[in-house]
Formats: structure tokens, C-alpha cells, sequence
């Protein structure tokens, strides 16, 4: 179900009579195949673009003024205009949501018959969007592993993915572990070269070696800012006192998936990025991926890369499928399956190893709306790349109640 160019639609009139005649063949066949949708459900389904010009229709000017054209007496007598009875054309409108949801229920096993519902849904999803021009640069969605709707801006350019950076990172560490180059139980100093720990104070020291690895990853150490006050991150991060080394509550931070990527790299003895790019992106042939670094040259783990919207599903393909991609093993299973499980709890509902817990699956976030939403049991998967610093729930809100079927 792939987005495809749709064929130039027939101009609507701009004439009132015209208009009304327009709108009133719309009114007219909306209702027959209302009538009929338990009979013939494909039918209603197919009219649903058409209907959607008959609630436009009413929900702007236009309508407005042909109503009160009609009232002026200015409309010609013989013309129907049953379109313009405000109660005719609202309870048609419910009736049409009404039956719509009955059909969604009662036709769930039916292949044909669902996959037009949710390519509705997909749709609406998408209308959600340019009508509030929020600013999404494309959307993918996936069923069973193969691409069934995309639109937007999926594959030509790479765009910021923020703290989805940590859930690759996690990936990384996965592979790492599974080639026995890792201990998630070791404490971080065994991994961070001693040049950058011989400056520390004895207090210091003892505090980060309580702190393993795990912790990290699970966001399990409170009281680091959310951030360090410039790319300096080795320094600041170990220099930082007010963390509580006894406390394993959950707080989000950059600065543990920093540290991490810092100890990836010394535990391979490789750069980090040097081996993402070649144990992940290139088996999923992701080739134009980008990273940034700290000023000591690591690879910064908590953020900064930048991919399109379809290498962000290449990920989460990689997920759902238990660390496999194209047949191909890339990170054992059993790390997939504890990393996406609830590792630590939080009122998001928990948290994995830099994935969040979300339903009855798990997702990869960024910070301005950058979303991969993997839903194992549904086979689906979810992503766009967006652009909103916002706070509001919006966005997630249209994705929910179009294409999960969830209402707020």
C-alpha cells in the first residue's frame, strides 16, 4: 500500500448551483453505500475519499455561504438541496464514523476488507499532518516486514535522529557483547583510559566504580544534568560529583550513553562508529548515516546522528525480527529480547537498554518527535522523522487514533 501519484481529480465548481449539484450526488451515493456497507463493505470503503469532499465541504466557508444563499432565496427552486439541511449532512457524517467503526469490527478478519480500513487510517494519518502543518519529513509503516504506505521525505536525505543515536548504540553494544569484547557488570573506570581518571579524586573514584555498565544503559543512575555544558563530555562527565551511586531510580540523562560509547570503544579496541558502520549500517545497507563526536574524537553515543526515515525502520526491522536482517544474523536474539524488555521502570512505563517500553511493544526515540514504534504482535512497525520542539502529544496522538485505532 506504497503511496502512489493519484490521477488528477475533477475540478470542483465554483458556481453555488453547481457546487450544490456536486455535493448532492456525493450526499445521495454516501448514503446508498452507507445502507449497503454490511452487504458490500469494499464499496463504502472506496467511497470514503469522496465522502471526504462532502465533509470539507461542510466544515468550510463554503458551505456557509451557499446556506445562506439558500435562505436569501437565491437559489433556484426546483434545485435539491438536501446537502444543505444542516442536521441531513452532521447525522450523515456520524452515521458514516458510526458504520465506518462497525465495519472496522465486523470485517477484522477479512483480508481485503481490513487492509482497506487500514490504508484509511494511514491516510487520515497523513491528512492529520498537512492540515496542521506539523513538520514531518516522511512517515513509513510496515506489515509483516514489507512496506505497505510511505509518504514524505523516506530515502533521499539523512535528517537529525537525536537520542535514537542511543538505541543503535545499544545495538552496538549488543554485538560487542556477544563477541565476549564487553561486560555490561563491569564497572565504567575499566573501560575509560587511565589518562582521564588519574586526575581523580579517591571519593570520585570509589563513586564510578559502583557504577557498571548496566546501570548506564538502563539509565539507572540519578542526578546528572541532562546534558554537559559543551562537547567537552570526558571531563565534565567524570568530573561530576552530585550523582547518586546508591540510587537506582531512573533519570535520563546523555551523559550515561556518552560514557558507554566512550567504553565501547575501548573495549573493542576499535572506534565505536568504525564498527557500527561496519556490524550494522552496512548490513542494512544504510550508507549515507551520519555521527558526531566529542572533543576527545569518540564516537558521541547519546545523539547526534543523522539518517532518513527508511534507515530508521532498517532498525527497527532488526528489532522486530530478533536480530536478524535479511536472514543475515547481525546481534543475537537474546540480547534483542532483553534490551527491548523492561530493564527499569519509569512513567513511561519502562525502559530496556536505551529502548523505550511502549504497548505491548518497545520504541526508539528522539527528542523532537523522532519516533520508530516496533509492535511485535501486531507485525507492524511505525517511524517518521519529524521536526517539532514542542511538548505536545499531538503528533503521536494522530498516529495512535488513525492507524492503532486508539482514541485519546
Amino acid at each position: 500500500m506504497t503511496e502512489k501519484r493519484k490521477p488528477k481529480t475533477e475540478k470542483k465548481p465554483e458556481n453555488p448551483t453547481d457546487r450544490i449539484v456536486f455535493m448532492e450526488e456525493i450526499f445521495d451515493r454516501a448514503k446508498e453505500v452507507s445502507a449497503n456497507a454490511n452487504e458490500n463493505p469494499t464499496a463504502f470503503l472506496d467511497y470514503q475519499s469522496e465522502i471526504e469532499k462532502l465533509e470539507e465541504y461542510y466544515s468550510d466557508e463554503r458551505w456557509k455561504k451557499d446556506f445562506a444563499l439558500d435562505e436569501q432565496g437565491m437559489l433556484p427552486k426546483g434545485l435539491k438541496r438536501g446537502v444543505l439541511s444542516e442536521d441531513g449532512i452532521y447525522n450523515l457524517l456520524e452515521q458514516n464514523r458510526e458504520v465506518l467503526e462497525t465495519v472496522r469490527k465486523k470485517f477484522s478478519n477479512d483480508p481485503k476488507v481490513s487492509g482497506k480500513i487500514r490504508f484509511l487510517g494511514y491516510e487520515a494519518f497523513k491528512k492529520d499532518i498537512l492540515k496542521n502543518s506539523w513538520k514531518v519529513y516522511g512517515a513509513e509503516i510496515y506489515e509483516d516486514g514489507e512496506l505497505a504506505y510511505s509518504f514524505g521525505d523516506t530515502k533521499e536525505n539523512v535528517h537529525p535522529i537525536y537520542s535514537c543515536t542511543k538505541s543503535i548504540l545499544a545495538i552496538a553494544v549488543g554485538i560487542a557483547l556477544d563477541l565476549n569484547k564487553i561486560d555490561l557488570q563491569k564497572n565504567i573506570l575499566y573501560y575509560i583510559p587511565e589518562k582521564y581518571t588519574s586526575g581523580l579524586s579517591d571519593r570520585q573514584k570509589e563513586k564510578w566504580g559502583k557504577i557498571s555498565l548496566h546501570r548506564l544503559m538502563t539509565m539507572s543512575v540519578p542526578g546528572f544534568p541532562f546534558r554537559a555544558p559543551d562537547d567537552n563530555y570526558m571531563d565534565f562527565s567524570l568530573n561530576f560529583e552530585d550523582f547518586r551511586v546508591d540510587d537506582n531510580s531512573f533519570e535520563y540523562s546523555n551523559i550515561p550513553a556518552y560514557l558507554v560509547g566512550v567504553a565501547l570503544t575501548e573495549a573493542l579496541g576499535e572506534d565505536a562508529w568504525e564498527f557500527i558502520k561496519r556490524k550494522i549500517l552496512k548490513p542494512l545497507d544504510i550508507t549515507d548515516a551520519k555521527c558526531s563526536r566529542c572533543s576527545k574524537g569518540y564516537f558521541y553515543g547519546a545523539s547526534g546522528m543523522e539518517m532518513s526515515v527508511n534507515d530508521l525502520s532498517r532498525i527497527g526491522l532488526l528489532l522486530m525480527n530478533g536480530g536478524l536482517y535479511n536472514r543475515q544474523r547481525i546481534v543475537s536474539e537474546e540480547y534483542v529480547k532483553k534490551a527491548t524488555s523492561v530493564l527499569q521502570m519509569n512513567r513511561e512505563g519502562g525502559y530496556g537498554y536505551y529502548i523505550w517500553k511502549y504497548r505491548d511493544g518497545f520504541s526508539i526515540n528522539g527528542k523532537f518527535k523522532q519516533k520508530c514504534y516496533i509492535l511485535p504482535k501486531q507485525k507492524r512497525i511505525i517511524t517518521y522523522l519529524a521536526d517539532i520542539e514542542d511538548g505536545s502529544n499531538v503528533l503521536r496522538e494522530s498516529m495512535e487514533k488513525h492507524i492503532l485505532g486508539i482514541e485519546k
